[in-house]
């Protein structure tokens, strides 16, 4: 593994190394989880290199894509044909019917802004594994990006979003689902303007004062608070059975969101979010009935 790991290097790729195909923990597979703190030590220099890989002759190679200066779009295969149905990506498969995979969805949106698909495809790709595929290409360092799926299970992107931003296994890698090989050796372009614009972090929208007080047609100040002071990794769910309370409580969707939307704002979720888990929230409760 240690060629693979000095050619990465000599592309500029700061590595480090990930447990070896294989390795498993409480029964699951840890073959893409780092052995380091990548964060910190991801690196070019060829004396620490080949010192983990003489340490850890069969282990993985990952690719820290912010300290690379990357974006790689990581195309994946479909899992269950249907899973795009009543989403915002269902016109996909209008054009390519139930089977779709990240690729078609790359080409469908790199088509959709007028790009030529030859040309963004024309840059350094890796096959992953089950026929997947990561499409590498080079981030403007001065602009932040999001870590958010494009079009979720089945496209996602790695780059300098979060503190640490993202990584990927480089060409050479293997897990029990199978090789990374190289698929096309070629110089990595610089990102689209197009991919730039959709892969960028979005401003949040400020958020709305809502008085901690609020009285309605029905007094709904315990789910104001509730939302309002929802935790990080809580806010949907929070928003989402408050939302439900409401339903059942006879308000109207758009009731829900004029009293809602202010304090979800405040808890940190955007606009979009705060709509879809709503929509989410009426729609089971019809569903109870």
């Amino acid at each position: 593994m240690i060629e693979h790991a000095v050619r990465a290097a000599q592309k500029n790729f700061h590595i480090f190394p990930c447990h070896p195909a294989g390795t498993m923990r409480d029964g699951r597979p840890i073959d893409k989880e780092p052995l380091v703190p990548w964060g910190d030590v991801a690196t070019t220099d060829l004396d620490r290199i080949i010192g983990w890989w003489t340490r850890w002759p069969k282990a993985n190679i990952g690719i820290s894509c912010k300290q690379s200066g990357l974006l790689v779009v990581d195309c994946d295969v479909y899992k269950k044909p249907w899973h795009l149905k009543g989403t915002a990506s269902e016109w996909i498969h209008d054009l390519y019917g139930p089977h779709v995979d990240g690729e078609d969805c790359f080409r469908a949106i790199s088509e959709r802004v007028g790009a030529d698909w030859a040309e963004t495809r024309d840059t350094y790709r890796v096959q992953t594994t089950r026929m997947g595929l990561h499409l590498y290409y080079r981030w403007p360092s001065q602009i932040r990006a999001s870590q958010a799926s494009p079009v979720r299970g089945l496209l996602d992107v790695r780059t300098n979003g979060g503190r640490h931003g993202g990584y990927v296994l480089a060409a050479g890698s293997a897990t029990q689902a199978g090789p990374y090989q190289c698929e096309a050796d070629l110089p990595i372009r610089e990102c689209p303007p197009w991919l730039v614009a959709l892969v960028q972090e979005k401003p949040r929208t400020p958020p709305v004062s809502t008085p901690m007080d609020y009285t309605g047609p029905a007094d709904y100040t315990g789910l104001v608070q509730t939302v309002r002071m929802a935790p990080e990794g809580n806010r949907n769910q929070a928003l989402l059975w408050a939302a439900r309370c409401m339903c059942a409580d006879g308000a109207s969707e758009a009731e829900c969101e004029s009293v809602l939307t202010g304090p979800a704002q405040a808890a940190g979720l955007t606009e979009r979010e705060i709509q879809s888990t709503v929509r989410s929230a009426y729609r089971l409760q019809s569903q109870k009935g």
